[in-house]
This record gives structure tokens, sequence and C-alpha cells, in this order.
């Protein structure tokens, strides 16, 4: 998989430098458009949860760095096509009921340390798709592009594995599978999945 730098203004283009669709992160979103709320206001998504997040909480998680939002515009028509949300989870290691051999291939092979009460792991929190511009493969080039940010960020603190946390979606689980997510068992919500992948370099 070819991996992507952010340029100073932390925009990546997509496609070529000729495309009309440009990757932001959130704050360099709304240095760059004065009408930026507006923006925002016109996204359009089925999942009420994925509206919601981006109209209502993304702006203020990325000031306190709880979570970072990257927004795929259409420049030309000033949309956004598509959105990802990045940060770091921990989980209980007690809470999980994993076997073993699972743990040590999570924690690096430190499955008997204390280190390894807590696992953290990069989470791809949202990522959502407008209406407008299902069906196109954006899907698809926003995951590629989370991934490659959570490799950049590898090389430099670590880590070992992502997660996501799937709505219970035939599409959606198939989706993710076909990038080598896999089901950890043991967590499931009413809505959701979580899913599994190794950042690189290992086998789940």
């Amino acid at each position: 998989m070819q991996r992507n730098t952010l340029k100073k203004q932390e925009e990546i283009n997509l496609k070529s430098n000729a495309s009309r669709y440009i990757i932001y992160s959130f704050y360099s979103f709304k240095q760059s458009y004065t009408n930026y709320q507006e923006i925002v206001g016109r996204f359009e998504n089925q999942v009420w949860d994925i509206v919601y997040f981006l109209t209502q909480q993304a702006e203020e998680f990325d000031k306190r760095n709880i979570s970072k939002t990257f927004l795929y515009l259409d420049e030309d028509n000033q949309e956004i096509v598509g959105f990802f949300t990045l940060k770091i989870k921990g989980l209980l290691t007690e809470k999980l009921c994993l076997s073993t051999e699972l743990l040590k291939k999570l924690s690096g092979g430190y499955a008997n340390n204390a280190d390894t009460n807590i696992l953290n792991f990069y989470l791809i929190g949202q990522l959502g798709v407008a209406k407008k511009y299902q069906g196109q493969k954006f899907g698809k080039q926003l995951l590629v592009t989370a991934i490659d940010l959570i490799c950049e960020s590898q090389d430099n603190v670590g880590g070992r594995y992502i997660l996501v946390d799937a709505i219970k979606d035939k599409r959606v689980l198939d989706f993710y599978k076909k990038f080598g997510f896999a089901e950890l068992q043991n967590i499931e919500s009413e809505e959701t999945i979580t899913m599994i992948a190794p950042i690189k370099g290992f086998v789940f």
C-alpha cells in the first residue's frame, strides 16, 4: 500500500494535482473556509450517528484533542464527500476474556506483563460518505488514507493494531473484511461489532 505524507497545510490530494477532491484536517478546513459550518451542515448520510458526530461533535473533539477528523472535500461544489476520525482507544484485557495466545499477538508477546492490563489501539472512530457520493469507491479511498496516517504515526510512536466499531450491517462488515479486519470476540454492542487489523507486518 502506498503511503501518503501530510503537507504542511495538512491536506492531501488523493487523486492528482488537477483533482477537485482534497482531504483536509478539520483545523486546516476551518482555516481555508470561513463558511465551514455551512458546508458541514449540508452533509447527509443514512446513519444518524454519523451525521450527528460531524455536525455536533467533530469540531469540539478536534479542539480538545479527543479525536481528529479528516474531511474529503469536493472543492468545486464545496461539499463534504466523506470523512473519518482517528483517536487512541484503550481496552482492559480483563474485560476482553481473550486467550493467552491472542493476548500475546495483540501485546507483542507480553501477555503476562503488567503493562498489558490495558491494550492501546488506533481507532477509526467514524467513517462516512455523503449520500450523493456513495457507490463511487470514496469509502475505500478514505479508509486507505486513514490507514496511511496511522502507519506514519506508528513509525514515530509505535502501536500494533487498528480498531473499528462497525455497524451491524453485512455490507459494512464485508467492506472492512476486504481490508483484513476480523471480528474481535467478546466485544460487541447492540449496534456495532468491534473489528481489528494489524497496522503492518503482522498476521492476525
